[in-house]
């Protein structure tokens, strides 16, 4: 990451659903695949470490380990009787707090009419505003 220019790091990945830098947002892409593919583990939230395998690995195709995993998605959702998996949203170490955030914001500036905001709010309890 010291090769990449503090403007590309600072690019953000979509205004309009997070506050989430492109460059994060493909890194927790990235570490969903790598978990996946059993090359990645994370004990705790936020703490990365190599599986045992990966320290085994010389040389990695990233073609490779997107057909497996989405492979490997498929025939879980087949098992579970869902059919093909469903798209992801967000990575998986995506924190609660994000995800509620970004459904939160999606529902108030694409689902939610303004009339039922403005009656939302106007309904709000005394210290909530």
């Amino acid at each position: 990451m010291e090769h990449l220019s503090e403007e590309v790091l600072a690019q953000p990945h979509d205004p309009d659903k997070s506050n989430q830098t492109e460059v994060a947002y493909r890194l927790a892409w990235a570490r969903t695949y790598l978990k996946k593919f059993g090359l990645l583990e994370n004990s705790t939230r936020g703490v990365w470490s190599l599986t045992p395998r990966a320290k085994e690995v010389d040389k990695l195709n990233p073609q490779e380990v997107v057909r497996a995993v989405r492979a490997a998605d498929k025939k879980d959702a087949e098992a579970k009787g869902r059919g093909a998996a469903a798209p992801q949203d967000a990575p998986q170490d995506a924190s609660p707090e994000q995800e509620w955030k970004e459904k939160l914001h999606a529902i108030l500036t694409q689902t939610l009419s303004p009339a039922a905001f403005e009656k939302s709010t106007v309904c709000l309890p005394d210290g909530y505003i």
